[in-house]
């Protein structure tokens, strides 16, 4: 099977809070000319994560390196700034992924609550299981919420399982027990979604 950069950065363990994704290098020798001629990619893997550009989440060959560089701004502060650029007025970016119709970055009005989002990623699928909603303070801290997703349908917005969002916030939809072993998952082997894969860095099991 043809591995990824993003499957390489999970299967080596090799994510810090201060690993750099908008300097990620991709060294490739090729064995195609006589001295070796090099071939060297600059990924700012942010991009893949906020725009989906799968274009950059390279396929990797034998002998391939990859070098993270190392920032002096934790990860979860860059990723928070990011979300916040590029923004209009009165709205926010938030990532919705995991077992709705349509996941990925939603661009939504201020004061959307997280019932909201999930509506607007075409609802969740059947045999859909807990809501898993992460968040990082202004000190960077990540905080997690989980909970079951349909006491969250019946909470007022602003509420503990169902907060008015902000930049930056991950929600996602797991399967049920029955949903889990009833079919493979396939989320989990797949090249990365924007917004799966945002979660299973920053606070997925």
């Amino acid at each position: 099977t043809t591995a990824s950069l993003y499957d390489a950065l999970r299967a080596a363990g090799g994510i810090t809070q201060y690993s750099d994704f908008t300097k990620i290098k991709v060294i490739r020798r090729s064995s195609n000319y006589s001295g070796g001629e090099t071939f060297v990619a600059n990924i700012n893997l942010f991009n893949l994560f906020l725009e989906g550009d799968q274009s950059l989440n390279m396929n990797l060959f034998d002998r391939d390196t990859i070098i993270v560089s190392k920032s002096q701004t934790i990860l979860k502060e860059q990723f928070a700034k990011i979300a916040n650029s590029n923004l209009e007025p009165n709205t926010i970016k938030v990532f919705v992924s995991g077992n709705v119709k349509t996941p990925g970055m939603l661009v939504m009005p201020n004061n959307s609550s997280l019932t909201q989002a999930i509506a607007m990623a075409g609802g969740v699928q059947n045999l859909s299981g807990s809501i898993s909603f992460l968040r990082f303070d202004k000190n960077g801290k990540l905080e997690k919420r989980t909970f079951y997703h349909k006491f969250s349908q019946k909470e007022e917005i602003n509420s503990y399982k169902n907060p008015r969002l902000i930049s930056g916030d991950i929600v996602h939809v797991e399967k049920s027990l029955v949903g889990k072993s009833a079919e493979f998952i396939g989320t989990l082997a797949s090249p990365i979604g924007n917004a799966y894969g945002i979660y299973k860095i920053f606070g997925g099991e």
